[in-house]
């Protein structure tokens, strides 16, 4: 037998694919701002009653067509004889501003990345579509796009005719006045002249101007009406035209016809599209437009022109251009919802008004459908996002999606169904997407203090809030209210709303709080069982209990307060005590001719009050003994407003904060009672501060004068009112006796105790991503020494159940650029929020000191106070750090397939950088590690990126890298080629296996 063996070789055939691709820079934007810094030197007249003068302004925040500030300034000749009054204006500097965003391309900072935008010319590969080169044209002029205007006592001179500015119906800028001498007049002795100062940027500035800033001095000069040797090249504006309007306002010509409606094409709670048809003569592009909302708001105003309506271009007769506005173009606050809350829009343009009050049509009826925010979690990037909807029909792609998000501010990023749902109309089917905390021009920081985020499509809107530090939950905003109370002998009826957006469940818990004699007693219940439903929004709720609800015997009728608590908000009605309200009827004819005072509020929760008061024992000696009293103190704190009505009442329970610093009165009512009960009639009362040291004169006051007091006479009834006017933190107790009371006698109660705190005060620097800290009860806060630190104070009252805050002065004086300077706040979202720049001269702890006080106080008046914090100075490190990025290419890289790149600095792993490449990012880990999965073959530039780093002076940048990487498709005909020897080798196999079987057959 012969036997033959079949030999076989399999050849296995390989492919290693190699790719590198290219991406996308992580822009950042900032807002458009400019800064003007005036100085002038000392001279021979007054200057706002200044001799010498040394003014000091920052605008800062300046946006293209709104004025953004005024020097308004009063001279006085407080010489003997006539002066000849001159005023030169030099611009010393302007430059790029703050420079904190790097252009990915040249390595250079610019202000913000719309800035490099403007700035930088980028040149692309033809065949590849990369950039290969740029061209750097820096556009700092701002000066030269800043208008200026000026008027002399009160008459608004046209300075562009004296001066050669080309096209003078464009305006003058401070460019053109540098270095002009301006002739002002002559001022006899003792005169004044008032000169007033605008400025603002042109409407047409674009975003290469944003960030940037100039500084330049005023300077004021008084020569003899005879000299006229000392300036000789100057411009009359004395003697120059008054004219009536802004020069940058068209003005009319009088056959020009100016006519056109208005309509709403869309309003929703957040924006309304506003439609503008032409009907009279064409209306050229560079016309203001000032549209004003009126609603439950007030009265809110924009200003634009007609080229941002039109797109571009003149308004030409009978066309009709559309535009959609925001809540934020008119800085509305977000609790309001334009689709209910607006009551009238009115439309300017060159003289001519047009008003709009038919909303009937845009709010219609409700929505059929729902839209829900299903969950939403904050990254360190941005927000994910899960959505659904429950509406018949499907959502098309090109619908628009506004998205907004709150905390101190709104902003609303506008994008389309095609862009949160793949390119695809939204059936309804829950949806998940991104978006990052750059469409909405976030820091880190801001994005932290995020408290809600809303969805609007179609006018029907979905909202999710979040737990900040400084809010529990935003839910916070909305309120419990007793609306009435009353008791008898057997019940206490109440009627009880509140205005939550949303329902209150009926299964969540109420408990329900009375005082009296006997002490404290307690109810608990539901929604359910007083409502039967859920509770909603400003429905009127009345509920009766029996005093076996409180398993009580005594009566209810001489019951003082009644406390309901509900989702952690609460809510106190006091009762007017029996005795108290007889009083009041039997002096009422002592009372008549009193002046008016406020209100006087209910009295706090007290005891019932006895027949026969308690008095001390008199020792015999004319002093009274009050070793056998153990005595107690309760009281009520009243809130007014400014027309003195009431604003709101705290028992000592409410452990109350009264707000330090700003001369705010807090009406006080003390009930006196010992261990039974009873009220310690006619004894006096005196108020220690922490230190045991009576309070000071201006401090407390008597409720009917408020004349200064030291000690507070209480009635026969226990009781006792004044005013509490807390000039600095501190902690009330209670000395407690008679005028002629042995001094060792005197009770000292110090619980509870009424205290009072500064204003919450927060200092945040969003360039640098710092906040204010609170170290041993003090307010401190780092600044960068020699640079101009801008910072944003927020400040809120010390207890957040008071009155809100008016608008407040910001002082800050010590080691710094003008040794004092202040700002002003306003009200945004409940809270007083300032601007502020500050620029440290030296090193060290405590270099400057920060003051509060109100508005309208001078600044010797409010420095003359207690400080609420103080700035420390610390020098800047900067350090730049080089990205290194690499991509495993080991496995191949394929399309589908998991690609793992890896990002270093110095051979160290980094984490948290982003790895990116058109919208396909990832975030690395702590391994440095972070993989991208491509669906189509190409070449890639893949980039990564990692935000700066500020830590106890020192402060990180890292430096973007890049690489370009080759995606490729698995070859098909490769795996065929290796399949095709592997079945050779087994057909050959089965051939030779059947051969010999016949060999041995």
């Amino acid at each position: 037998m012969i036997s033959k063996r079949a030999l076989f070789s399999v050849l296995l055939i390989g492919l290693i694919g190699i790719a590198v691709g290219t991406g996308t820079f992580a822009y950042f934007s900032d807002t458009e701002q400019a800064d003007g810094m005036f100085q002038a030197g000392t001279i021979d007249i007054a200057v706002n009653d200044m001799n010498p003068w040394v003014g000091n302004f920052t605008f800062s925040d300046m946006k293209p067509c709104k004025t953004t500030g005024y020097a308004d300034l009063e001279i006085n000749n407080v010489g003997t004889n006539p002066a000849k009054i001159f005023k030169f204006v030099e611009v010393t500097d302007y430059n790029t501003g703050l420079m904190y965003f790097q252009c990915p391309y040249s390595g250079e900072n610019f202000s913000s990345s719309a800035e490099w935008k403007q700035e930088v010319t980028l040149f692309y590969n033809e065949t590849t579509g990369i950039v290969e080169d740029w061209e750097i044209n820096r556009i700092d002029d701002i000066h030269n796009v800043t208008m200026y205007t000026i008027e002399l006592d009160g008459e608004q001179k046209d300075i562009g005719s004296l001066l050669d500015v080309g096209d003078e119906s464009i305006g003058v800028t401070v460019g053109d006045i540098s270095g002009v001498y301006m002739y002002l007049g002559t001022l006899d002795p003792g005169h004044t002249m008032n000169v007033d100062q605008s400025y603002k940027l042109f409407s047409d500035a674009g975003n290469e101007y944003q960030g940037d800033e100039f500084s330049f001095n005023i300077e004021f000069l008084a020569l003899q009406t005879n000299d006229n040797e000392t300036i000789t090249n100057y411009i009359d504006l004395k003697n120059a035209e008054v004219v009536e309007k802004d020069p940058e306002i068209i003005p009319s010509d009088p056959e020009t016809e100016i006519n056109f409606t208005l309509s709403i094409d869309e309003l929703t709670n957040n924006s309304l599209n506003l439609c503008l048809t032409n009907l009279g003569d064409q209306i050229p592009d560079n016309a203001l437009v000032n549209i004003t909302v009126i609603g439950e708001w007030g009265e809110a105003e924009h200003q634009t022109n007609i080229s941002v309506l039109t797109g571009n271009g003149d308004l030409n007769i009978d066309q009709t251009v559309c535009h959609t506005l925001y809540k934020e173009n008119f800085s509305i606050d977000s609790e309001y919802n334009l689709t209910t809350d607006i009551t009238k829009i009115t439309v300017e343009i060159m003289g001519i008004v047009i008003t709009y009050t038919d909303f009937e049509q845009t709010t219609g009826e409700p929505a059929d459908w729902n839209l829900t925010i299903i969950d939403c979690n904050k990254t360190d990037l941005g927000f994910d996002i899960e959505l659904k909807h429950d509406k018949q029909t499907p959502l098309p792609k090109e619908t628009l999606v506004n998205i907004t998000v709150t905390n101190g501010f709104e902003k609303t990023n506008q994008t389309t169904i095609a862009e949160i749902n793949d390119g695809n109309e939204w059936t309804g089917q829950e949806i998940k997407f991104n978006i990052s905390r750059n469409a909405f021009e976030l820091n880190p920081n801001q994005l932290d203090n995020v408290s809600k985020l809303d969805i609007e499509i179609m006018g029907v809107n979905s909202t999710i809030k979040f737990i900040t530090d400084d809010n529990e939950t935003s839910e916070l905003e909305w309120k419990l209210e007793i609306l009435e109370a009353e008791s008898t002998d057997e019940n206490i009826e109440f009627k009880i709303t509140h205005n939550r957006e949303t329902p209150i469940n009926k299964n969540e818990t109420v408990k329900i709080t009375i005082t009296d004699g006997w002490g404290t007693k307690e109810n608990q219940t539901t929604i359910e069982d007083i409502h039967n439903e859920d509770w909603n929004k400003n429905i009127n709720i009345t509920h009766t209990l029996h005093k076996t609800d409180f398993d009580l015997t005594e009566n209810l009728n001489n019951t003082k307060t009644l406390t309901i608590e509900l989702m952690n908000k609460n809510a106190t009605h006091a009762f007017q005590d029996q005795q108290e309200t007889n009083d009041d009827e039997s002096n009422e004819n002592d009372t008549e001719d009193k002046e008016s005072t406020p209100t006087t509020p209910s009295t706090p929760s007290t005891p019932s009050t006895p027949s026969t008061p308690s008095v001390p024992v008199d020792s015999g000696d004319g002093e009274f003994d009050l070793a056998d009293f153990n005595l107690s103190v309760e009281f009520g704190i009243a809130v007014f407003d400014l027309d003195g009505e009431l604003f709101g009442e705290f028992s000592c329970v409410d452990e109350f904060v009264a707000t330090a610093g700003l001369d705010r009165e807090y009406y006080v009512t003390l009930f006196v009672f010992d261990e039974d009960g009873e009220p310690f009639a006619d004894g006096s009362v005196w108020l220690l501060d922490e230190s045991g040291e009576q309070l000071s004169y201006n401090m407390v006051g008597e409720w009917s004068d408020q004349s200064d007091v030291r000690a507070l006479e209480l009635n026969e009834s226990g009781l006792t009112q004044f005013v509490f006017t807390p000039s600095q933190p501190t902690e009330v107790s209670w000395l407690i006796g008679h005028d002629n009371s042995k001094n060792g006698d005197k009770v000292l109660v110090d619980d509870p105790c009424l205290v009072a705190e500064n204003p919450g005060i927060e200092i945040i620097d969003e360039e640098r991503d710092l906040s204010s800290v609170v170290l041993d009860g003090e307010l401190s806060h780092d600044l960068i020494n020699d640079v101009v630190n801008k910072l944003r104070f927020s400040l809120v009252t010390a207890d957040e159940r008071d009155m809100a805050l008016d608008n407040m002065k910001i002082v800050v004086t010590g080691l710094i650029n003008d040794e004092t300077v202040y700002t002003t706040t306003s009200l945004m979202n409940d809270v007083q929020t300032g601007l502020i720049e500050i620029m440290p001269t030296d090193v060290g702890d405590e270099v400057a000191e920060i003051y509060v006080g109100n508005k309208d106080s001078e600044l010797s008046e409010i420095l003359a106070g207690i400080s609420v914090g103080y700035f420390n100075s610390i020098e800047l490190e900067v350090i730049n750090k080089d990205l290194e990025l690499t991509v495993d290419t080991i496995d191949g890289l394929f399309v589908g397939e998991e690609i793992n790149f890896n990002v270093t600095i110095d051979g160290e792993p980094v984490q948290d950088a982003l790895v990116y490449n058109n919208g396909n990012n990832a975030t690395t880990n702590l391994d440095g590690a972070a993989s991208l999965i491509f669906d189509e073959p190409g070449t890639y530039q893949i980039n990564v990126s990692k935000d700066g780093e500020f830590n106890n002076g020192v402060q990180t940048l890292y430096n973007e890298a890049s690489i370009e990487i080759e995606v490729i498709e698995q070859d098909r005909m490769s795996a065929l080629i290796l399949a095709i020897p592997l079945l050779i080798g087994l057909l050959l196999l089965v051939l030779g296996i059947v051969r010999r079987r016949k060999v041995k057959g």
